[in-house]
């Protein structure tokens, strides 16, 4: 279990930026919120071991094997620390690898002026997603907009969540890969989604 800091009688999240660059792990680390956050650069496997008991966040760049790498130390270690990765380019495929892996979530360089927001969303153990689809929620935390979804079109999220392409469930649910395609823009619309990692990241919230 890990040990948050405090700051004037407030708990703060030890977050552990692991990037081999300096530069851009303190970059990264710069635009922090330090009143919610305490963060701290690594390089170095040994290191990340070291500290791993008293990490609750992870941000790792994505590096060939890096995330899944550290994540295996962090099991081995018994640490309930939660992962997040980042990259200077989006590659849906990496994505959907690293979130099948154990990620949460997912950021690509530069990041955006809700990062803060993610990164405590993440925290919990919830990806970011479109800010009007979270807007809503039944007193469980239920997303209400889930619940306007079709039986089938919740079946289509739910693999699209898992990373399968429109020919591969339409083999899973018997039906054709056009009716896959009309059901998945109907998610999008419905759960005003743009990008295709927000379906990738759904399976955090089923």
């Amino acid at each position: 279990m890990h040990n948050p800091d405090t700051s004037n009688g407030f708990e703060r999240l030890r977050v552990c930026v692991f990037d081999e660059k300096e530069k851009r792990a303190n970059q990264l680390i710069s635009q922090m919120n330090k009143s919610c956050f305490s963060p701290f650069a690594s390089a170095h496997l040994a290191d990340f071991t070291d500290r791993i008991a008293d990490i609750a966040l992870v941000l790792v760049y994505d590096n060939i094997a890096t995330p899944e790498r550290l994540m295996g130390i962090a099991r081995e270690r018994r640490s309930r620390a939660v992962f997040c990765a980042y990259a200077e380019k989006f590659d849906v495929r990496r994505v959907v690898k690293c979130i099948r892996s154990g990620l949460v979530d997912y950021y690509s360089l530069p990041l955006d002026k809700n990062f803060n927001e993610s990164l405590l969303l993440a925290a919990s153990e919830k990806p970011a997603l479109p800010s009007a689809m979270l807007s809503n929620r039944t007193p469980e935390g239920e997303i209400i907009k889930l619940q306007n979804l079709s039986s089938r079109e919740l079946e289509v999220a739910n693999w699209l969540a898992s990373g399968l392409k429109s020919n591969e469930i339409s083999l899973k649910l018997g039906i054709s890969g056009r009716t896959v395609e009309t059901h998945t823009r109907s998610i999008f619309r419905k759960l005003g989604f743009t990008k295709r990692e927000d379906v990738i990241k759904l399976k955090h919230y089923f």
